[in-house]
């Protein structure tokens, strides 16, 4: 009896105990844990926040910070703060209370700022991206080098027959033909230039820190006084009559912190900033007509502006809609289009009422412009829209992956400019051609050379150009053929050819001298001599060094000891071997209306058919380049294989002048020969077009520095 007695009493007491637990449990309130703050410092007034909750419930927030979402679920929950001010946010919590009335811990949201002046709004971004550059050595001393369009392009315009762009840090490049061959203009600022107008005969260009530049004719800029450390972002001008008169037309450009500035010349400029009507950054002006005289500026947080004078100088704020960034603005066919983040697209008839419109995309937009009878605006990643009537949108194929800035209408011909020099252009909007990316090899510019010597041979490695020649006289750059010094030679005869393989740069001469250097060109040592016969041209590949030349007969040197020491290999019955060059496992020599190959580093070599039969017709430089070898020589002769230098082809080429050398990088084929000729090619060798050179000065080697 006394067992069972006890048997219950245990049960009870489990049950009890059972039910006291369950009840704990339900006391508990869900724990709230941080999963991704607010970016440290930010220009989104309306950033996201993410936390996570063991529970769902009702959420209550605490401090400055506040958002339309008060639910919470079980698992992550990704909340966006009510619009907040500039400022520094340190004293936000969040508390989720369950359904039972639980309330969980209290979580305190990491500290953030937004500022109108933050890195991510790209004010600060730099231009330090590189592609490559080349440079060509020849007569005299002659060094030129390509010019690189690397630098981020924010602004375009055109006028007195040429394209001007600007970009960061100080950038501003003129081209005449529609953005394929350019010529970089020395600004005097290192400042971050962001929009480029030209208007009442000048050209007025605004940037970083206040800056405006101006000038009569795109080339000679002068720094004028704004009156401000702003950051000025873009600049519009507009008149009042159609005949646009001195005393009624006005300048007008805006910035940081709601900064306006105004100017009837771009000379003297006066300050109509009103942080009563806006003070966050405005991004984008524009001007109706003289029919429609309205200034409409656009900015962060969805601001519109607009200013009904005609003179820019009072100002009120539009209701827009939208809290997305508005980044550009344009006039056209009677409507106002702004664009700006996340795909956001805005019309208006009169500058005062707007209607957002479904662009199909989620991209940032950052301009946009009217003029053929048609919209286009551009954004990231390579995107573009037209539309004929600023309602429907139609995405199309840039070519482009990099982020487009500007875009304008001129010559008959939309040009749009963008990150890493990226220039794009199109005859109707919808097709579109990129004409400079990077360093293409489209533009040229004349070196100080450090001797009066023929130079013959260029090469690069280890972010160094080494060339060679007359004398044996050798010169170096380590600052990307910007500025060149002498290096002491060992050697008196000519240096015809340089190459640099294994960190060693080995060069050939005449007399069969060969002298190389394994501390980056800064001294070079003989190596051994194989022979008394003149050589021409050197090549690396494989882990071997091929050198060429020969009097009578061809002569083939090579070396498997980093260029220590080198051997005969088989000689040729062509006379005078006088290049060579490495692709794909196969060297490829070339001499008079002779091509040979090797498959096995340079021991033995076979006879190619050559679509080059006459002898008097001297190829005299072969390269390799995306599973093409291309060689160039007298009369403009060049020939290509596409079959790993089995069989080579004649491809028309624009000159007929003797070319010296040739050289591949970048996706680009360049040769360079007599009278400063320069050639290009950017399809493989198929076609290639003349290049205009800074330099009548004959040009015999070229190189390419990665």
């Amino acid at each position: 009896m006394n067992k069972v007695l006890y048997i219950i009493l245990i049960s009870l007491f489990s049950l009890i105990l059972t039910s006291c637990a369950d009840k704990e449990e339900e006391k508990e309130g869900p724990v709230l844990t941080e999963v991704y703050a607010v970016t440290t410092q930010t220009s989104d007034p309306s950033p996201n926040y993410t936390f996570s909750s063991t529970k769902a419930g009702t959420i209550t927030y605490g401090g400055s910070c506040s958002s339309v979402t008060t639910s919470a679920t079980s698992g992550n929950n990704t909340i966006t703060f009510t619009s907040l001010s500039d400022g520094t946010y340190s004293n936000c919590t969040i508390i989720v209370t369950d359904s039972d009335g639980n309330a969980s811990n209290t979580l305190s949201v990491t500290s953030f700022t937004i500022s109108d002046d933050t890195p991510g709004d790209d004010d600060t971004t730099s231009s330090s991206s590189y592609s490559g550059k080349f440079v060509a050595v020849g007569d005299n001393g002659t060094i030129v080098t390509s010019t690189s369009t690397s630098s981020n392009l924010w602004g375009v315009t055109y006028a007195n027959s040429k394209f001007v762009f600007v970009g960061t840090d100080g950038t501003i490049l003129n081209s005449s033909d529609n953005g394929t061959t350019w010529i970089p203009r020395t600004s005097g600022t290192t400042n971050h230039l962001r929009d480029v107008i030209y208007a009442n005969s000048k050209f007025v260009s605004v940037g970083a820190s206040g800056t405006i530049l101006t000038s009569d004719n795109g080339t000679t800029w002068t720094s004028m006084t704004s009156g401000t450390t702003k950051g000025l972002r873009a600049i519009a001008y507009g008149c009042i009559l159609p005949a646009c008169t001195r005393s009624i037309s006005t300048f007008v450009t805006v910035g940081e912190s709601g900064t306006i500035l105004t100017s009837s010349d771009g000379i003297s400029w006066e300050d109509r900033t009103d942080t009563n009507v806006a003070s966050k950054k405005l991004r984008g002006i524009t001007y109706g007509s003289s029919d429609d005289p309205i200034f409409v500026a656009v900015g962060r947080t969805g601001t519109i502006l607009t200013s009904s004078n005609g003179y820019g100088t009072s100002w009120t704020s539009r209701t827009s809609g939208t809290r997305k960034k508005l980044n550009g603005i344009t006039y056209g066919n009677s409507t106002y289009v702004t664009v700006g983040n996340s795909g956001t697209i805005l019309t208006s008839t009169d500058g005062t009422s707007w209607t957002e419109k479904t662009s199909g995309i989620t991209e940032n937009l950052n301009g946009v412009t009217y003029d053929n009878s048609l919209f286009v605006a551009e954004g990231d990643s390579g995107t573009i829209l037209t539309s004929s009537d600023g309602t429907t949108w139609t995405s199309r194929t840039s070519g482009t992956t990099e982020g487009l800035k500007r875009v304008t209408y001129e010559n008959n011909t939309f040009v749009s400019v963008g990150n890493s020099g990226t220039i794009l252009n199109s005859s109707n909007g919808t097709t579109w051609t990129s004409v400079s990316v990077g360093n293409s090899g489209n533009s040229w510019t004349s070196a100080t050379s450090p001797t009066t010597k023929y130079l013959y041979g260029v090469t690069s490695g280890n972010n160094t150009f080494v060339a060679g020649g007359e004398t044996g006289n050798i010169v170096r750059s380590t600052d990307n053929g910007s500025s060149w010094d002498n290096v002491t030679s060992p050697t008196n005869q000519k240096i015809t050819g340089i190459t640099f393989g294994n960190n060693t740069f080995v060069a050939s001469a005449q007399s069969g001298r060969i002298v190389r250097s394994t501390d980056n060109g800064s001294s070079f040592n003989y190596a051994t001599d194989p022979t008394n016969e003149h050589l021409y041209a050197v090549t690396f590949g494989n882990s071997t060094f091929v050198a060429v030349g020969g009097a009578t007969s061809g002569n083939i040197v090579r070396s498997t000891d980093n260029g220590s020491s080198f051997d005969n290999a088989t000689h040729s019955t062509f006379p005078c071997l006088y290049g060579v060059g490495f692709g794909n496992n196969t060297f490829i020599a070339v001499c008079y209306g002779a091509i040979l190959r090797s498959t096995d580093n340079g021991s033995s070599w076979d006879n190619v058919t050559s679509p080059t039969t006459t002898p008097t017709l001297v190829l005299n430089a072969v390269t390799f380049g995306n599973n093409t070898f291309v060689s160039v020589g007298r009369y403009g002769k060049i020939v290509r294989s596409t079959d790993n230098g089995s069989s080579f082809e004649n491809v028309t080429s624009p000159t007929g002048e003797r070319l010296y050398a040739v050289t591949f990088g970048n996706n680009t084929f360049v040769a360079v020969g007599n009278s400063g000729n320069i050639l290009r090619s950017t399809d493989n060798g198929t076609t290639w077009d003349n290049v205009t050179s800074p330099t009548a000065e004959s040009l015999k080697g070229v190189g390419f520095l990665e």
